[in-house]
């Protein structure tokens, strides 16, 4: 980074999650300090997928938060809580355990242009528990297709009831395709930089109190309300 060549701002202009309670997608407005829902049914454009873990600490009442990977098994996680002295990392398949221990999701990252009607905005949806359930069966990767959710349906695990989401996929116009492409070269402008900015900081000595700067437009899903089938911890 320097005056000539400054680090990409992050293109995403909201952090989307699914409450397995209620069966609601939602959006933090920083500006209002309010849960925004988004009404079905929804429509995107999947434009990258990518790993992490999100939770909430019971000892220290507060988040937990990780770096976001491409491949889990060959890039190391960063796994550490907002307000406590925990700090995790290594790779997921090693880690697992531990983070599960501490209360740690793995949670399915999901970078996409949601179709409005007049309208189109980069978002994230963040994916765990049911919903991360949900997603996985779907398969849905890049490419030339919409995703749609038109319906919630209600499930169990056990005597554990939740909702969950059902994505199908749609033809996407050429229109829209072309568009998407253009924003997704942002975003992995983006993505690289952020890799980039991880990497230097795991070179450095690091503070077992880790001090958050990268992930403050992500701070709102401090306590995810997720049901907790074991599908979500990926084997």
């Amino acid at each position: 980074m320097s005056l000539s060549n400054p680090r990409p701002e992050n293109p995403c202009q909201k952090w989307i999650r699914f409450s397995g309670d209620t069966g609601e997608f939602s959006w933090y407005d920083k500006e209002t300090e309010q849960e925004i829902k988004i009404n079905l049914p929804i429509s995107f454009i999947v434009l990258d997928s990518l790993s992490r873990i999100t939770g909430y600490h019971k000892a220290s009442d507060g988040g937990i938060n990780s770096n976001e990977v491409h491949d889990l098994r060959k890039e190391p996680l960063e796994v550490y809580t907002f307000k406590g002295s925990e700090y995790i990392t290594g790779l997921y398949r090693d880690i697992k355990d531990a983070v599960k221990a501490l209360g740690g999701k793995f949670t399915a990252s999901v970078y996409a242009v949601l179709i409005n009607e007049k309208h189109l905005e980069l978002v994230n949806f963040q994916f765990r528990g049911a919903a991360l359930k949900s997603w996985l069966d779907a398969k849905i990767n890049p490419g030339k297709i919409k995703t749609g959710v038109t319906e919630i349906i209600e499930d169990s695990n056990g005597s554990i009831h939740f909702r969950k989401p059902v994505f199908q996929t749609f033809k996407l116009d050429d229109d829209l395709y072309n568009q998407a492409i253009e924003m997704d070269k942002k975003l992995q402008e983006y993505l690289a930089s952020k890799k980039e900015k991880v990497e230097e900081k795991a070179s450095e000595t690091l503070s077992v109190k880790r001090k958050v700067d990268d992930f403050d437009e992500e701070n709102f899903n401090e306590v995810l309300d997720a049901p907790p089938p074991d599908e979500e911890m990926l084997q």
